[in-house]
């Protein structure tokens, strides 16, 4: 099935035929990968995959899953301002004359003057040099580190005034497959050293570096270290939602979370229910929740497919590719991040889960990174 989703690379092909190099050049590409224990296929292979399925006589069943989404019944109660004067489309269409008449006019805008540009990423992702930029707003979900370079890299060209650079990053936490793209994003920003602002920072460098603290990302070497001391310091509760488990975490875990309970914390932990799991994979997964169990550590079950964080005295959140309770893979960072507003939004999520186990599915409303985040980085 894995070879459904599988081609060969032209790169590869054009370049050996020039008897070029090709060490690092794949000789197949393929789009297929495996998460949580599933097969990710790319939708376009449906239909082979179900003639596939059909000629050898196994048996399958479709479920569609695709979040319909739902109306919002919302208030604009903002100040607009005054529309920008300089807005440029940049998608590469037209003759070549026309193009570098409009970079022209683009480069003929005054330092002082606001300026918008509305790019494709083929376009204007790489190669396009503009140092005056200092905000990027990823309109489009990218997995690949090497494009999250290149786009941010429009924006580390040092300009007069520029201390730092901003980028906007939305995610649909619906979308099982978007609110996963995010946490691979998340890495990439980490290996690129952003950290991450709130709202209500000022545009200010030294503000910045106070709230380092307060808003990070935490690479695997010093996540269970960082998230030890955390956990310790709670007084109140602890909540995790965490999408597996596995024998070695949750032993190593156990003792700090009864030592959390004899503080008089409340902890709880959120899991999918075994059945989602792989068959191979199911036993271990009752295993390790029935340890859990048996230590006084209540579980509570979900029949969804579960995002990865966790909730310290609903103020402290973690939220990213490292799970406590599960596998750490060496190459992912999670988010920590001081915030009793997303804190809130993610309690009430978890409760509401549990209030309401006939949903047809579990809805995370927080956007960790919409407007009311900015992922930053200063300027050299």
């Amino acid at each position: 099935m894995i070879r459904l989703a599988a081609f060969r690379n032209p790169d590869f092909y054009k370049k050996q035929a020039m008897r070029f190099s090709t060490p690092n050049i794949p000789r197949i590409i393929s789009t297929a990968e495996e998460v949580d224990g599933f097969l990710v296929l790319p939708r376009g292979c449906e239909e082979a995959l179900c003639t596939l399925l059909q000629d050898t006589g196994a048996d399958y069943t479709i479920q569609d899953e695709t979040c319909p989404g739902r109306p919002l019944h919302i208030t604009f109660t903002g100040t607009l301002h005054p529309h920008c004067p300089h807005v440029f489309l940049l998608s590469g269409r037209g003759t070549a004359k026309e193009k570098r008449a409009l970079l022209d006019e683009l480069a003929a805008v005054p330092a002082g003057a606001p300026l918008a540009v509305v790019a494709i990423g083929k376009y204007a992702g790489e190669g396009f040099d503009l140092p005056r930029l200092g905000a990027l707003l990823l309109t489009m979900p990218i997995v690949w580190k090497g494009t999250l370079t290149q786009y941010t890299g429009r924006l580390h060209r040092a300009a007069p005034g520029k201390r730092e650079v901003l980028l906007y990053d939305y995610v649909d936490d619906r979308v099982p497959m978007l609110e996963q793209q995010y946490r691979r994003r998340l890495r990439s920003y980490a290996a690129l050293a952003y950290t991450v602002r709130g709202a209500a920072a000022k545009p200010d460098l030294n503000e910045h570096i106070a709230q380092k603290e307060a808003a990070n990302f935490v690479s695997c070497e010093r996540f269970s270290r960082k998230f030890s001391e955390d956990l310790e310091t709670a007084v109140r509760e602890a909540l995790f939602c965490v999408p597996s488990l596995s024998a070695r975490s949750v032993q190593r875990m156990i003792p700090l979370l009864q030592r959390l309970q004899h503080k008089g914390v409340s902890v709880q932990i959120y899991l999918p229910e075994p059945a989602l799991f792989r068959a191979d994979i199911q036993p271990k997964i009752d295993a390790s929740a029935a340890a859990l169990q048996r230590a006084g550590i209540p579980v509570a079950f979900c029949p969804n497919r579960l995002p990865n964080f966790c909730v310290i005295d609903q103020r402290l959140v973690w939220y990213g590719g490292l799970n406590p309770l599960g596998r750490r893979p060496a190459d992912e960072s999670s988010l920590r991040m001081t915030s009793p507003g997303m804190a809130a939004e993610l309690v009430e999520f978890l409760r509401g889960m549990v209030a309401n186990r006939g949903c047809q599915r579990c809805i995370f409303r927080y956007s960790l990174a919409s407007s009311s985040f900015r992922v930053c980085r200063p300027t050299s």
